[in-house]
């Protein structure tokens, strides 16, 4: 009838829709920032900050993609 297994907490599922809120939200705040950051180059014209922005915003994406598959392996020695 009712699996117990699906609804604890670490369960495959709740990893699953942890991963999509997650990117949903780093969505989210990328496009808005970028949206900000935007505004701020054309006010200003100096676009190093754009050039520094840039850059974290892909070192944090490779950082949750190497969380993420840590995870998704059960492989949890990579967050040591």
């Amino acid at each position: 009838l009712i699996d117990p297994k699906r609804y604890i907490i670490g369960g495959t599922y709740c990893i699953f829709f942890m991963g999509i809120f997650i990117y949903f939200v780093l969505i989210l705040f990328c496009v808005y920032m970028a949206f900000e950051l935007g505004r701020y180059v054309i006010a200003t014209g100096d676009a190093l900050p754009l050039i520094i922005v840039i850059l974290l915003v892909l070192l944090s994406i490779h950082c949750i993609r190497q969380v993420y598959k840590a995870i998704k392996n059960k492989d949890l020695d990579i967050l040591d």
